[in-house]
């Protein structure tokens, strides 16, 4: 099917799986299919990029579920896609770029002991949206206050 008024022909559903038009051939995801399905194909991709670097660093085969957070820290111009996934199987072990890798319950964590505050701030959000049977995507900073990384929230959660 093709967008009225559009020459350029268009799939018949998004990446994301969403339908680019209704019966008629109008738009329906969203105003710009075009644009959607060229942003989801790219969304599919990070996706696909997480799930191999999982197999890389601890052997896993995991099914990745949504974005999670998405963290810039603006000091090392970097910015950090964090995915929920769901564990297929127990058959996992430390990849090449990893000394061990375990599963833990939330009081097991060593906190202290993790290097990074995009994971420290990770975890500790999805603990919360654990405990209230709700997850959304959290998007945000980290910035040094006090010696300390905090995550500061750009928007609402959905």
């Amino acid at each position: 099917s093709s967008v009225p008024g559009d020459d350029s022909e268009l799939p018949e559903t998004c990446p994301c799986g969403k339908d680019n038009a209704n019966e008629e051939g109008e738009p329906v995801h969203p105003a710009d299919p075009a644009y959607c399905s060229e942003a989801c194909a790219l969304a599919a991709a990070a996706a696909q990029a997480v799930a191999d670097r999982l197999e890389a660093e601890a052997n896993a085969e995991v099914e990745i579920l949504e974005l999670y957070t998405l963290m810039n820290i603006p000091h090392t111009s970097q910015v950090y896609l964090m995915y929920r996934a769901r564990l297929l199987n127990l058959d996992f072990s430390p990849g090449t770029e990893s000394l061990e890798c375990a599963l833990y319950r939330e009081d097991e964590i060593p906190w202290d002991q993790l290097a990074f505050p995009t994971i420290t701030h990770t975890l500790r959000l999805f603990f919360e949206d654990r405990r209230r049977a709700k997850f959304g995507t959290h998007v945000g900073d980290i910035v040094y206050q006090e010696q300390a990384a905090a995550f500061v929230p750009r928007r609402d959660k959905p």
